[in-house]
């Protein structure tokens, strides 16, 4: 008996204990709560919760294997696209007691759930949330992604573009986190790459989708001639976006087009066609975070057809990321099993968050610090152990970081056929980082492509210019560009005298205009002359040397029109103004506004190639140059680089700054400096052979000769090696009576006597020895010597 006592009081005091700590005490079979969110206005929001019970029912037909002694009970809590009803649904969940949370939600209240339920320790699942800036260690360390993160389907994205060498297009979005963060790694790879985005266009969403405006910015992208557009939106944004585009006014759907849509569209096919057919939209390709893949798809589907009938099969048809909804329960269910397999156990706690106060961020007062502190003990390592699960799913192999990212990613890459539905065409596999962006096409199914010729992927830019209207840059400059300001409806007819007939002019009257433009004679900006012919009841031919001339106007008059030779009026289709009124001319308008050589070869351009054109000023009126210091360009390089003009008309010079930043055509004339001399002028001249040297040259040329001269002559007198010197020898020598004091110095060995007997005089021996007379040089042989000399060497 004092024992049975004892225990009674055991227990009271155990149960005083426990309500003092606000606890629920669990034993077998445990019954586990989890929270479940989802939108009111989704039809899919009632969808999901089948989704739901069909999971738990798996889980309670295999308690033989996980969960034996353990219930899993879902609280449901609806609301709307707004935050502050998903901070106060998480807060009611919290006070009711919850181990976890899965919120199936757009990223932006992904972040409001997790925010709030991670400061209470209490974790969150997000089955469908892809912004890749969710995960942050300090706000939301207990969130964890399952689909791959907008990083991973912009590199998917980017290897559809790969795949057809699309390189260059634009991008449009919705004005929120969801479209424009999902886009951000796209932009990082086409810079990496060289590719070239056109544009990146925003739109709002007004709080009713039907009221989506988005005209302005297809406007944008029609007018850069982008054709490969990547749209990132909700689904039932993306219809009305496609249904606008599709109009004639834009004509940016069908042939030579292709939209590329993202998981918002493909995962939501229900909103995106409304089960209707939309043929026009064939060839659409879209990527979806790969699903349906699981080992246990099949028992899925089928179970959950078998429960719930023929329709709400359809709609797992229409809503791919249902699988990964079922796939959430089971990951939890799979945790919490090895948390207690692992021999831990958990209290679930009713955590007051009564106060709007407690659900902000942060404490503001000691109160709401009280009711901060009171958390979860158990959230941190219950999700370590959901980060550890490794589960074959319904939609694919889930395997986690530590940190609650999704690995061993795979995105399918869906091809929109039939006019309905979305057919899976090849897989990506971002998970391993796929720097090279290949693609694993599917062998069995075709990819097609918008417009009637759906086998070819159409060019990521125009490759015709047939039926196009071109925005032509120019500058005025003369004779390649010129306007004028003035053009009139009224010309001149010049009579040419004849016969009796003086000069006379009178403005031409609108029948004389029709003939003018007959005879091409409406020109404006030189004279021409061409014949008239009147017609009244025939054709009359204006007498007189009957021709007419057209010459440009200021004023312009109307007048009465005459046969000089009848001298009657000629009738006019025009009612003729009061005497005195005067015509005005009208102010130049459109292309005809300009002439000279560009306008012309634009013009056989535009007949070859068939296309139209209109003109376009620079906007500041400079050509293009470069500003080092602010690094833009002004004139029709910033034109063309903002896409105000296709292309710049004008005769641009080609400089290595400019080809940097846009493409030049084919020079049509080359041009550079140079330096201009006088030409020399072709003459006959008798004394060419002067040319080469100046007149001092041969001045002194003409001195040194008559100097050497001399000196040639004088030293061959007194040489004695020459004629002059050997006689001067020979009178020393001589043997006759007149050399006899030159006979003693011989006889007394002072001379050598070489011959003596054969002359009687040593001069006539020497002028007699040898026949060679150019010894003897006088001055005149000294001068033909030189002389002979210079010219040889000339």
């Amino acid at each position: 008996m004092p024992t049975q006592r004892s225990l009674i009081l055991f227990l009271i005091a155990l149960s005083e204990l426990l309500s003092a700590q606000d606890v629920q005490p669990l034993g077998p079979p445990y019954t586990v709560h989890i929270g479940f969110i989802y939108m009111e206005d989704e039809k899919k929001g009632d969808f999901y919760k089948k989704i739901v019970d069909q999971a738990l029912d798996h889980i309670a037909s295999i308690k033989q294997v996980i969960l034996p002694w353990t219930q899993i009970q879902v609280l449901y809590g609806k609301i709307s696209n707004s935050p502050r009803e998903a901070v106060e649904k998480v807060c009611e969940l919290v006070e009711r007691g919850v181990s976890t949370l899965i919120f199936p939600g757009p990223s932006t209240l992904v972040q409001s759930v997790a925010d709030i339920a991670n400061s209470f320790n209490i974790p969150v699942i997000a089955p469908t949330a892809t912004n890749p800036f969710l995960r942050d260690p300090t706000h939301r360390p207990l969130l964890l992604q399952m689909p791959p993160t907008d990083d991973n389907q912009s590199r998917a994205i980017a290897a559809i573009l790969n795949k057809y060498g699309w390189k260059v297009f634009s991008i449009l979005t919705s004005y929120d986190s969801y479209g424009i963060n999902g886009v951000l790694k796209l932009q990082q790879i086409a810079s990496s790459k060289n590719w070239k985005i056109l544009n990146t266009q925003h739109f709002i969403i007004p709080k009713d989708v039907k009221d989506l405006n988005v005209r302005p910015e297809l406007n944008v992208i029609k007018n850069s001639e982008a054709r490969i557009i990547v749209l990132n939106c909700p689904a039932d944004a993306a219809r009305i976006v496609l249904q606008t585009a599709s109009k004639k006014s834009f004509g940016l759907v069908g042939d030579g087009y292709m939209w590329i849509v993202t998981d918002g569209v493909v995962g939501d096919q229900e909103k995106f066609t409304g089960f209707n057919s939309i043929p026009e939209w064939n060839g659409l390709i879209g990527t979806l975070p790969s699903s349906e893949n699981g080992d246990v798809y099949n028992s899925f589907y089928n179970n959950f057809g078998e429960k719930h009938g023929a329709m709400e099969i359809k709609k797992l048809d229409f809503i791919p990321r249902a699988s990964m909804v079922y796939d959430s329960v089971l990951i939890f269910g799979h945790a919490l099993h090895n948390f207690f397999t692992n021999g831990s156990n958990l209290y679930e706690k009713q955590i007051p968050c009564v106060q709007h106060k407690s659900c902000s961020l942060e404490p503001e007062n000691e109160q709401d610090m009280t009711i901060r502190n009171n958390t979860w003990p158990y959230g941190e390592l219950l999700f370590q152990f959901i980060t550890k699960v490794k589960l074959n799913g319904a939609s694919r192999d889930y395997t986690f970081s530590s940190k609650g990212n999704s690995l061993n990613l795979k995105y399918s890459i869906m091809n929109f056929k039939n006019g309905k539905e979305f057919t899976e065409v090849a897989t990506f596999d971002s998970g391993l980082e796929n720097f090279e962006l290949d693609l694993v096409m599917n062998p069995n199914e075709q990819v097609i492509f918008m417009g009637v010729n759906g086998t070819n992927p159409p060019e990521h830019r125009p490759i015709t210019l047939n039926g196009r209207e071109l925005r032509l840059g120019i500058n005025m400059e003369s004779p390649f560009i010129t306007e004028r300001t003035i053009e009139c409806d009224y010309w001149n007819c010049t009579f040419i005298p004849g016969g009796f007939h003086p000069e006379t002019v009178y403005p031409c009257s609108e029948l004389h205009l029709q003939e003018l433009h007959q005879s091409n004679c409406y020109i404006t900006n030189h004279t021409n002359i061409c014949h008239l012919e009147v017609k009244n009841g025939g054709k009359i031919t204006a007498k007189g040397g009957g021709c007419k001339q057209c010459k440009n106007r200021v004023d312009c008059f109307e007048c009465d029109f005459y046969d000089w030779e009848n001298e009657e009026k000629l009738e006019t289709p025009t009612v003729p103004p009061e005497e005195g009124e005067r015509r005005k001319c009208m102010p130049c308008q459109g292309n005809s506004c300009y002439s000279g050589y560009c306008i012309e070869l634009v013009k056989d351009i535009s007949e070859e190639l068939n296309f139209t054109y209109k003109f376009y000023k620079s906007r500041d009126g400079n050509w293009g140059g470069y500003n080092d210091t602010n690094g833009t360009w002004d004139g029709l390089v910033k034109d063309l680089l903002d896409g105000f003009i296709d292309i710049a008309t004008v005769h641009f010079s080609i400089n290595a700054k400019r080809q940097k930043v846009i493409d030049f055509s084919v020079p049509f004339m080359q041009v550079g400096l140079a330096v201009v001399v006088k030409a020399e002028v072709d003459s006959s001249n008798e004394f060419f052979f002067f040319t080469p040297f100046s007149t001092q040259v041969w001045y002194c040329v003409m001195l040194s000769a008559f100097l050497i001269t001399i000196f040639v002559c004088v030293f061959n007198k007194i040489s004695p090696y020459g004629l002059y010197g050997r006689k001067m020898h020979a009178l020393m020598t001589c043997p006759c009576k007149q050399c006899k004091e030159t006979r003693r110095q011989a006889e007394n060995g002072q001379k050598s006597i070489m011959k003596y007997q054969e002359y009687a005089c040593l001069v006539e021996e020497v002028e007699n020895y040898g026949e060679d007379r150019l010894e003897a040089l006088s001055l005149h042989g000294s001068q033909l010597l030189i002389d002979s000399s210079i010219l040889k060497q000339g």
